[in-house]
């Protein structure tokens, strides 16, 4: 065996431990590195889902797809994937996949397979079967009654309230925001049970330990599910389709124009879709949701951590002057455009520098730092030495840390193509940070010429070799390079000016945007529903 081959499976059986021990981004990040290697079908299959875990239902399905063109008979890639297909209601796609795993499974493992089988073709049957006048009528159940095998009886002390299944851990978007807010909804006296979906608690420490605290204790609390709204906090694919309560809402959100297939459908079973600004409801009404079940619930921000004075995080180089961009490094982020216009507009004699936080949630030939590179030189055309100063930081920051890196910038600026609502912009202004971000997508329901500089754009078809396949055949945002580079300079140059808009900018957030006004209205909307 070869030392790059000893190496990487020594890699593999770590990550293996850190996955049986819960640690799924730490084992997501090892098997990137990994398969920038070596690829197996083994690897993709590991890969596939840990990200699963991860709440990343559309990249596994591309780890197990690439699993299975590597090796078709990769029994396991094959089962992972028709339970996945399966779980997001597409049956059809998933009975052959699991055929295929049942045939080359042990025994107890093709008894359950071929249970599953035999319960998916009978919900397969039952959707197809036509309706006859001498069908019986069905009995009456109460409205969003659940199967019986999912509600079981309650305890006598149980009360009604919300069962709140959702993404609290992890640090993603869904997590930052969910977390607050079953805490906070639980706070104003609303019974809440908590069920974490992905990570199962908080592994890597970026929750304050009083929310951590909060949020263990409201696994433990129980509500009555038949008297209850059963709220999912999570993206589309990782719906519970088969749970109800008294009322069935989904938290939800999409970047671009429209949604991907079935999303729509699944919006349709519930009893209302909650999403965070009015961006996406014409998305979603556009894509055949109904408008009816269409609520914007909006988002917030805590103005109390976010805000001006926190001591500055020390970055290694920064310079006088330090733009500020904040993202998982793919296309729907506008990298590239950020890139451009920061290398053409500013030269490497100047008092200034590019902070970048980033992370990188999909596997690459290449890590970040080699991408970064790479791009400077070769799309560019810019010799590294001749290139303003770009500082690259790596990886996730507990959420207590982050209005310090805030307050290490003088502007924040992301040229996004598409964001459901775009929680770093909020961060920022609610530090007091000047903000630059494109004029387009959820963002723009609290960005405005008055509290931050917003970049003109143009609406265009999604490229058809996007890094995300989710994206294929819609449409976002393309920001102006040249319009970035002016307003970078302008916010360089005009600093005064961008002042009074970040002062605006901070007003904005805790008069509308403070959890403290936020979390009431969240408040309101279960009680309405529970009574």
């Amino acid at each position: 065996m070869s030392e790059t081959a000893a190496a990487s499976e020594e890699l593999h059986l770590k990550a293996v431990k850190l996955f049986q021990e819960r640690q799924y981004q730490q084992a997501a990040e090892i098997l990137n590195e990994v398969l920038r290697t070596v690829q197996t079908s083994e690897l993709w299959n590991d890969w596939a889902t840990t990200h699963l875990m991860c709440n990343q239902g559309a990249l596994s399905e591309q780890g197990y797809r690439r699993a299975l063109q590597m090796d078709p008979a990769n029994f396991l890639a094959a089962g992972n994937l028709g339970v996945l297909l399966a779980a997001t209601g597409r049956i059809q796609e998933a009975l052959p996949l699991l055929e295929q795993a049942a045939a080359g499974s042990r025994v107890a493992q093709r008894d359950i397979l071929v249970r599953l089988i035999e319960h998916l073709r009978g919900k397969l049957s039952e959707v197809n079967r036509p309706e006859t006048a001498n069908d019986p009528a069905p009995p009456n159940p109460p409205v969003n009654a659940a199967p019986a095998q999912r509600q079981a009886s309650p305890a006598r002390s149980a009360e009604p309230g919300v069962y709140f299944q959702g993404i609290v851990y992890g640090g993603s978007g869904y997590a930052e925001e969910a977390s607050v807010e079953a805490a906070g909804v639980a706070e104003h006296g609303i019974p809440l049970q908590l069920i974490p979906i992905g990570p199962a608690r908080d592994e890597k420490n970026l929750l304050p330990a009083e929310l951590r605290c909060r949020l263990e204790s409201l696994e433990r609390r129980k509500v009555d599910l038949n008297r209850s709204v059963f709220l999912q906090y999570a993206m589309a694919h990782l719906w519970d389709m088969d749970t109800c309560g008294r009322r069935r809402i989904v938290r939800t959100m999409f970047e671009t124009d429209r949604l991907p297939d079935g999303v729509p459908e699944r919006c349709n079973r519930m009893d209302e879709v909650w999403v965070p600004t009015r961006f996406n409801i014409e998305t979603y009404a556009r894509a055949g949701v109904s408008e009816k079940k269409l609520r914007v619930v909006p988002p917030g921000v805590d103005t109390r951590l976010f805000c001006p004075g926190a001591a500055p995080l020390q970055v290694p180089q920064k310079r006088n002057f330090n733009f500020l961009s904040v993202f998982d490094w793919q296309q729907r982020k506008g990298y590239d455009v950020l890139l451009r216009a920061y290398l053409h507009e500013f030269k490497p004699d100047e008092d200034v520098a590019l902070i970048l936080k980033v992370s990188l949630t999909h596997p690459a030939p290449a890590g970040i730092e080699d991408r970064l590179v790479y791009f400077v030189e070769r799309e560019a055309g810019l010799p590294l030495e001749k290139a303003p100063a770009i500082i690259l930081i790596n990886g996730l920051i507990p959420q207590r840390d982050m209005p310090a890196l805030y307050a290490a910038a003088d502007c924040f600026v992301l040229p996004t193509r598409g964001e459901g609502y775009g929680r770093p912009f909020m961060e920022a202004l609610a530090c007091q940070c000047p903000v630059i971000a494109t004029g387009w997508s959820g963002q723009t329901e609290f960005l405005n010429s008055k509290n931050s500089y917003l970049i003109d754009y143009r609406v265009v078809p999604v490229p058809h070799d996007v890094d995300v396949e989710l994206f294929t055949g819609q449409r976002w945002a393309e920001p102006d390079v040249d319009h970035l580079r002016q307003l970078m300079r302008r916010v360089f140059s005009q600093r005064e000016e961008s002042r009074q808009r970040a002062l605006q900018g901070r007003a904005d957030m805790v008069q509308r945007y403070d959890w403290s006004v936020i979390i009431p209205q969240w408040v309101a909307e279960f009680r309405r529903l529970l009574n």
